[in-house]
């Protein structure tokens, strides 16, 4: 059930590592092209940051606790906040206080949606980011907008756009639940490539009937729920575009 998971682990350290080396010794431009499965990298990071806050990424719980501390609090926020944060978007996905939708109709203003959001954070938890950050300054400073907007492109159309649908998520009624099938959408679901890509994210219909199933359950249980499935790259084009 978890084996998934940890190939998934393995592999986004693997193309880290590699994909950070590979950009700080190639000159440019073959650094430039480098720079993009650095900055994807980090964001399947995060995705296994997130399965460990659901407790799905490992049946121990102090691996769950340490991966997500690194995977989140080494990355993009602390821990704490994390939680607080998805646990408000699941009881309450596309509320005016959910943070984790897109509301921008186009790539720069998702971008700037993202980057200027903003998380209750204190100064000191930001420390935790250190480590990366002085990695990153060792790369070529022309390197560094492309890895964060690669970051943040994967967030918004890798798992974000799980929550494109119609009717906008924003509009649904707030005062009451809603079914998994009405606030997201399972998107090639069945596809290997994509879901490790996506890191078990484009499963997210499912994953909002049950944020405890992992990856692996995840792609297996898609076919038993009513929820609405992107499976051509026509469509899922077409769902970034016309939204």
């Amino acid at each position: 059930m978890y084996t998934l998971n940890y190939i998934h682990l393995f592999l986004y350290v693997l193309i880290l590592v590699a994909s950070y080396y590979a950009t700080y010794t190639l000159i440019f431009p073959l650094n430039i092209l480098t720079c993009v499965p650095f900055g994807w990298s980090l964001y399947a990071m995060v995705s296994i940051g997130h399965d460990c806050a659901h407790d799905n990424f490992s049946s121990y719980p102090k691996m769950n606790r340490i991966l997500s501390y690194v995977c989140l609090n080494g990355i993009v926020m602390p821990r704490r906040v994390w939680i607080l944060e998805h646990q408000f978007h699941h009881a309450n996905p596309g509320h005016p206080d959910d943070g984790m939708i897109l509301d921008s109709n186009s790539f720069l203003g998702d971008i700037k949606q993202l980057l200027l959001s903003k998380h209750d954070t204190k100064p000191v938890e930001e420390l935790t980011k250190l480590p990366l950050i002085v990695a990153m300054l060792f790369l070529p400073l022309y390197c560094l907008p492309i890895i964060w907007i690669t970051t943040l492109s994967s967030f918004a159309y890798l798992s974000l756009a799980t929550h494109i649908v119609d009717p906008n998520i924003r509009e649904l009624d707030h005062d009451s639940p809603k079914a998994a099938e009405d606030i997201a959408l399972n998107i090639f679901p069945k596809s290997h490539l994509f879901t490790f890509l996506a890191g078990g994210l484009n499963i997210h219909a499912t994953h909002h009937l049950n944020p405890r199933w992992t990856r692996w359950q995840l792609m297996q249980e898609s076919d038993n729920h009513p929820s609405k499935k992107i499976e051509t790259v026509k469509d899922y084009w077409y769902l970034i575009k016309s939204r």
